[in-house]
């Protein structure tokens, strides 16, 4: 998933899906989230970045080796 940025900035994005069945305590945001929520697979935002969709639908898809895209 390499790619470069409007700015020229060459990234190579590292996206990690954490799947919590059970959690005790308080969620806590930092300086790097505009908002941290915890959600159902079948109530997730419609607002979605496309790659974690696809992260996502990877998961659900019940493959259990990584998947690069």
């Amino acid at each position: 998933m390499d790619y470069v940025q409007h700015n020229g900035d060459q990234v190579s994005p590292v996206q990690i899906l954490f799947r919590c069945e059970d959690f005790e305590g308080e969620l806590r945001g930092s300086d790097e989230s505009y908002k941290t929520a915890f959600f159902s697979l079948n109530e997730l935002p419609e607002d979605l970045f496309s790659e974690h969709k696809q992260m996502i639908n990877d998961l659900l898809s019940g493959k259990e080796q990584p998947i690069i895209g």
